[in-house]
């Protein structure tokens, strides 16, 4: 089990919600779909890594402030590149994955918007298959292959990068 799997199955465990409660939770669509074994594993961790590379660049674009450690930040109030505020993990899946994998998704049109745009919209707004078929006046059942060629393209990169 990966490390969201367990992440995701422990948050709904420590809401102590009643089984009815807990049934009306929103689920991760992403580990919904890995779990049914409708995306591979591999397919899986790239939408793992693209939702970690999300969360950093969006991390950068927020000003941050004191620490709850109590130390005072010595840039004096100067602006950061959110570039300069991810690690250096999650800047080389930026550089040598997730940028290519974006040139190349960026550029390819499904029902009115990119691919990239698809595939965020899944990995990183959780919208399920079928609110992106309705969404886009898509056909029911074709995201599906859509979002498992875009993510076979980013575990094939990753794969190269290593």
């Amino acid at each position: 089990m990966t490390a969201r799997a367990e992440t995701v199955r422990a948050e709904h465990e420590d809401r102590g919600a009643t089984p009815e409660t807990a049934s009306k939770l929103r689920y991760d669509v992403v580990l919904r779909l890995y779990e049914r074994r409708r995306i591979t594993p591999e397919q899986y961790a790239a939408a793992e890594e693209i939702q970690i590379v999300w969360a950093a660049l969006c991390r950068g674009l927020y000003p941050s402030g004191r620490g709850f450690d109590g130390r005072v930040d010595e840039s004096g109030g100067t602006f950061l590149d959110p570039l300069d505020r991810i690690t250096v993990a999650e800047e080389r899946m930026l550089r040598l994955r997730y940028r290519p994998w974006m040139d190349d998704v960026g550029r390819i049109r499904v029902g009115g918007v990119t691919l990239l745009d698809i595939v965020l919209m899944l990995c990183v707004d959780n919208y399920s298959l079928r609110v992106i078929e309705t969404m886009l006046g898509l056909r029911h059942g074709c995201v599906l292959g859509y979002v498992r060629n875009a993510l076979g393209l980013y575990a094939m990169i990753a794969r190269k990068s290593i």
